[in-house]
């Protein structure tokens, strides 16, 4: 049976056309998300890294010491600094309520006092070296 006029040609053409986009639509709003997501957890840990020099700063300067550092976490994410345990040496960033980061303090291994702390948005964070009974850390606020 020939098809001179594609009647039977278009309803196959059309059924593989939606075929093929009902497997593409899905991957690409899924690479879209993704790359939503690494760019905030990106923009985050340049702040992390900030936030990270100043209690590096306070540490080496002693007991008593401040710094003031200005940072702005993306929307959708929250910074956690501190915590319990090995927490404690350690900042998060969260992002839609999981830990999509974390980043460990080294040389020297520098201890969050004062429990874990969280922060969002662009706000002035205060560091000071605080220490008591032989341990020495590093005590986050908002300023």
């Amino acid at each position: 049976m020939t098809d001179r006029r594609g009647v039977i040609g278009l309803p196959v053409r059309l059924a593989v056309a939606v075929a093929v986009l009902s497997v593409c639509v899905p991957s690409l709003v899924y690479a879209s998300e993704t790359f939503e997501a690494d760019a905030d957890v990106s923009d985050a840990s340049a702040e992390v890294e900030k936030m990270i020099s100043a209690a590096d700063t306070v540490y080496y300067s002693g007991c008593g010491s401040r710094c003031t550092v200005s940072v702005s976490i993306p929307p959708g994410c929250e910074v956690a600094v501190g915590g319990e345990r090995q927490d404690a040496h350690t900042v998060r960033i969260i992002r839609n309520g999981e830990v999509a980061k974390t980043v460990y303090t080294d040389h020297p291994v520098i201890r969050f006092v004062g429990g874990p702390a969280v922060f969002s948005g662009s706000l002035d964070m205060v560091f000071e070296c605080v220490g008591g009974g032989g341990v020495y850390g590093v005590r986050v606020m908002s300023a």
